[in-house]
């Protein structure tokens, strides 16, 4: 099997949750080792990506934003820049159902394109995605000029995405604020 680096990205100012949220709960266990154990299946090593250090307390490796402040992209640049491989995943630290079969299809799905992402049928999800390797340039590129929403640098890559089944659309939900957390830890 090809060498895979799996990232999760924990960047985020997190406004509307009101709390870090890779630290929110689902059923008593913290977001990022949720997402952790889904991403393990394929890679071997889940390198956090963010500048807050109260992440370490997971013990997975953390590595930091060249460009801090700068959003989704910087993650995503950070990660790269770090990776000695050229797949890898990079999930946000929000989505807490995210399956190993979903994380496995994008591997799967991989036809040699620079970006392969997941999506619903109403929204685009390039924060549940294959990311390669030598597209860090581009990334860069983005950030040097503050060119820094991830929809457009993905309308410059060759990116393939992915659909999700209606059954499926639950696996990739982004939780981002307290009454969402409280709806999936409560159902109220």
């Amino acid at each position: 099997m090809e060498k895979v680096t799996a990232f999760i990205l924990a960047g985020g100012k997190s406004r509307r949750m009101g709390m870090d949220k890779g630290f929110c709960q689902l059923n008593d266990q913290a977001f990022i080792p949720l997402i952790s154990k889904c991403l393990l299946p394929v890679s071997k090593e889940v390198i956090i990506v963010s500048n807050i250090r109260d992440y370490d307390v997971f013990g997975l490796r953390r590595i930091e934003d060249i460009y801090p402040g700068k959003g989704p992209i910087a993650g995503i640049h950070a990660a790269l820049e770090f990776s000695a491989t050229e797949k890898n995943i990079i999930v946000s630290c929000d989505i807490p159902f995210i399956s190993t079969e979903l994380i496995q299809r994008l591997l799967l799905e991989d036809e040699g394109q620079e970006v392969v992402y997941l999506a619903t049928e109403k929204e685009n999800m390039p924060l549940i995605a294959l990311y390669k390797k030598h597209t860090v340039s581009h990334f860069t590129r983005k950030l040097e000029t503050n060119a820094l929403k991830l929809k457009d640098a993905l309308s410059d890559l060759n990116v393939k995405r992915i659909q999700v089944t209606k059954d499926q659309e639950k696996l990739v939900s982004n939780i981002n604020t307290a009454a969402q957390l409280n709806q999936i830890n409560h159902g109220s």
